[in-house]
């Protein structure tokens, strides 16, 4: 039983790795394809995983990061946006836009009924229409 407590935990941890895995589209901009998760994240270990994706964007010097949601469930999406929304602030502070993109209907309309406000984050219902719009900036 313990193998396969241990087991778990590992895979746990996989997953949230790959979960903020940074791919480099241009010089300037990145990209994190969201992984659904089967369950809800523990606080500090998304926040763990997050700080390495900063440092990781921080050594490509991007300017740009897309958040592809279009793998996010609308339950999964609406439970871990207060960390996404603290992950978006703190790379703003460091100088990396984080725009949104692949937002699917259920998705917004869960966040919309559990209050959550997006701000100035600029959003997208794909991301190839994010790209579009950031080469023309």
């Amino acid at each position: 039983m313990e193998d396969y407590k241990e087991r778990c935990e590992s895979y746990e941890r996989f997953m949230e790795r790959m979960a903020v895995n940074i791919i480099q589209l241009t010089r300037k901009i990145g990209l994190v394809s969201s992984v659904p998760m089967p369950y809800q994240v523990d606080p500090q270990r998304f926040i763990e995983g997050c700080t390495g994706a900063m440092n990781h964007a921080t050594k490509l010097e991007l300017e740009c990061l897309i958040i592809d949601f279009s793998n996010m469930s609308g339950i999964t999406a609406v439970q871990n946006i207060p960390h996404f929304m603290r992950v978006v602030e703190a790379f703003g502070i460091i100088g990396i836009e984080v725009v949104m993109s692949g937002i699917k209907p259920d998705v917004a309309l869960a966040a919309v009924d559990a209050g959550v406000c997006l701000g100035e984050v600029r959003t997208y219902n794909s991301t190839a229409l994010a790209l579009k719009d950031i080469y023309r900036a």
